[in-house]
């Protein structure tokens, strides 16, 4: 079978014993299974908080945000770049200087802009920054969320808020 992306199937490898007799065989198994192994790397971007002058959130407290870019895949995926629009968030302020990351590097003008370069399988990367609230927090003040792609064509993956059950939401 031709598959997509050049990757060719063959039907009749890695037939899967369906019905646990012990025998790979079509006529007992009902219907055959085949199990192909496709290497692509897998990134998850989540985006948690912390309140550094402990909760509840008031006005003029610091937040730290965490960023991590994570390869859950098999393969490593090229050229990583992370964007942030942390100077839209309403009633903070971006604390100057606080933006950090543990691979590549990372700059701020009218968004986080962290060019993390290659992510191996497996790997994890980290960007922190800061913000001040500039006033008691409304329901909507500190809704944010970050966007990551990569060079090989994985584009507009949205962080997560991992202390929620939705996947792909905005941390709150």
């Amino acid at each position: 079978l031709d598959g997509r992306d050049g990757i060719e199937l063959d039907p009749t490898a890695d037939l899967v014993d369906n019905n646990r007799d012990g025998m790979v065989d079509e006529e007992n198994d009902a219907t055959a299974s085949l199990v192909v192994d496709i290497d692509a790397p897998v990134i998850v971007l989540s985006k948690t908080w912390a309140d550094d002058n402990g909760e509840p959130l008031e006005g003029g407290d610091l937040i730290t945000w965490t960023l991590t870019a994570e390869n859950r895949g098999t393969t490593l995926t090229e050229d990583v770049v992370l964007t942030d629009r942390i100077l839209g968030l309403a009633d903070s302020t971006f604390v100057a200087g606080s933006a950090t990351t543990t691979a590549g590097t990372v700059t701020v003008s009218s968004i986080l802009l962290a060019e993390l370069g290659d992510l191996d399988a497996g790997a994890m990367e980290m960007v922190t920054f800061q913000t001040r609230l500039n006033q008691h927090p409304t329901a909507s003040a500190i809704v944010n969320q970050a966007e990551i792609d990569t060079g090989d064509s994985y584009t507009g993956i949205l962080s997560d808020d991992p202390d929620t059950p939705e996947f792909g939401d905005a941390t709150v």
